[in-house]
């Protein structure tokens, strides 16, 4: 996989041994003097769209891969666009899209070191929400814009259930 662009001239990642294909929407998060790059691929044994973590010295590599994060359960084709967010307190948060037939958002609390999640995975947009937002709120709940309340499960400031952020 490589990234080009106007000031990057060239980044990579060797292919994974994990995956064969559909790699995208790669987000970067630079922490721990590292940078974490959260990226998309369909699993090599099921055909499922997983998440993933490479980390490299550098933002422009080399990445080595360290872990695939989820693939999700058997109701989805999998998990696709990963958007890590650190928050000042020092969590992170990784949203991300669950591949339906109606794509709901959901987020994973990662634990310290950035590879692994902690607690189970929290709708955060679902299908009964989706359909009646407008287009500009089609993206992840951000914890910063309401702090009046606490996500259940997960600890997301300002995340009530069913609840839009505001813009």
């Amino acid at each position: 996989m490589a990234l080009c662009g106007r000031r990057l001239h060239h980044v990579t990642l060797p292919r994974p041994l994990w995956s064969y294909d559909d790699w995208w929407a790669p987000s970067v998060l630079a922490a721990h003097g590292r940078y974490y790059l959260y990226y998309g691929g369909k699993d090599l044994q099921t055909g499922r769209h997983c998440l993933a973590i490479a980390t490299a010295p550098r933002p422009t590599g080399p990445f080595t891969h360290r872990v695939v994060l989820s693939c999700g359960d058997t109701t989805s084709a999998g998990y696709v666009d990963p958007a890590p967010f650190l928050d000042s307190d020092g969590q992170v948060y990784l949203y991300y899209s669950v591949d339906t037939p109606v794509h709901t958002i959901s987020a994973l609390r990662l634990r310290p070191d950035l590879l692994h999640a902690t607690g189970p995975r929290v709708e955060l947009l679902g299908c009964a929400g989706w359909v009646a937002l407008p287009l500009a709120h089609r993206h992840p709940y951000h914890p910063k814009r309401q702090r009046d309340h606490s996500a259940q499960g997960l600890g997301v400031p300002g995340f009530v259930p069913g609840s839009l952020p505001s813009v």
